[in-house]
Formats: structure tokens, C-alpha cells, sequence
């Protein structure tokens, strides 16, 4: 199953950022922190910058302006046109109308594309060990459904596998018609 591949969309944001608004990308938080990275291939930076920002569900991206500073809250999940959620930025100043003009341009470039998939990569195989775990964590019940560590595993064509399983039976409730 492809996956959203954020990067060529943040490229956009980060190139709007720094070469049409002049901005200088400072850092990037994913969670752990704010990071800076350095360099002086602007190209390059913007490459590291988006590796850093899209392994994450959101992120925080610092830029500077003119001695300005903001900070744009990045959401992945939503549609490309609305990657930038949030930003911050000390009102009416040069770098608040520089991200007022990026981001709504950033906005209509993306407007109504869906984001770019990841076609080509081979979905995770599932192991038959992590198919009888499952299925002992879903349906396991000790003396009624049981799953032996070693039992048969069918993966089937419909994104999932049967897990073979004993089921408990007592002698009192077999009846004459389940014996004949």
C-alpha cells in the first residue's frame, strides 16, 4: 500500500520560504526538541530540513528574517494545501507579511493536489509469529480458544491471515445430533 511522501511538499514550503521570501531556516523540532542544522548549500539545507521535519506526524519549523523570528506549526495528515496549520510571528512586521504572502501562496499551489505516494515500497511483510500474537491477544481465552506458538498460519489475499486455534469442547455438551 503506497504512503504520503511529505517531502517534495515541504521542498515547496522551504523554497518559498527561503528564495522568494528571503527567510533563513534556523530549526526544526519533530518532538525531540528544537535542532538546529547548519550548512552552506542552501539546496542541501532545505533537503535536511524536510528529512527532519516529515518523520513525524507534526513539527515546528524556526525561521529568522532580518533579525525577526517565527515559527510555523506543520501538520502532516492534512491535505498539502493546509501543511502549514499554524505559524507565529510578531504582528506587522516584515516577517509577518512575508509568511501572510508565502503561506497563502504555498496554499494555492497546493490547493486540491493530493500528496505525492511512495509507490514503489514493499508494504512490511507481517511475520506468522506476529499473526498467532495477534491473534492471541484478540482472541485468546485460556480452556475455551487456545493458539499454540506453533500453529498454522494461512495468509490470505485480503490484507490478513487465519491463525489456527483449538477450541474446547467438553464431553457433557456434545449431543445425540452433533453425533449423528
Amino acid at each position: 500500500m503506497p504512503r504520503n511522501n511529505w517531502t517534495p511538499v515541504v521542498l515547496d514550503l522551504l523554497y518559498l520560504l527561503t528564495e522568494e521570501g528571503g527567510a533563513t531556516l534556523k530549526a526544526a523540532d519533530n518532538g525531540d526538541g528544537y535542532r538546529q542544522l547548519n550548512g552552506s548549500d542552501t539546496a542541501q539545507l532545505r533537503k535536511d530540513f524536510a528529512e527532519e521535519l516529515t518523520g513525524v506526524d507534526q513539527a515546528w519549523l524556526r525561521i529568522t528574517m532580518q533579525f525577526q523570528q517565527a515559527t510555523l506549526y506543520l501538520v502532516f495528515g492534512n491535505e498539502p494545501a493546509e501543511l502549514v496549520a499554524d505559524w507565529s510571528a510578531p504582528e506587522g512586521t516584515t516577517i509577518y507579511w512575508m509568511l501572510e504572502a508565502i503561506t497563502s501562496k504555498f496554499s494555492r499551489l497546493w490547493e486540491g493536489k493530493p500528496c505525492p505516494v511512495i509507490e514503489d515500497e514493499d508494504p512490511e511483510s507481517i511475520s506468522d509469529d506476529a499473526y498467532r500474537a495477534a491473534a492471541k491477544r484478540l482472541h485468546e481465552s485460556e480452556g475455551t480458544l487456545e493458539i499454540d506458538q506453533d500453529g498454522k498460519v494461512s495468509e490470505s489475499s485480503d490484507d490478513g491471515a487465519y491463525v489456527a486455534a483449538w477450541v474446547w469442547v467438553a464431553d457433557a455438551d456434545v449431543t445425540a445430533e452433533d453425533r449423528a
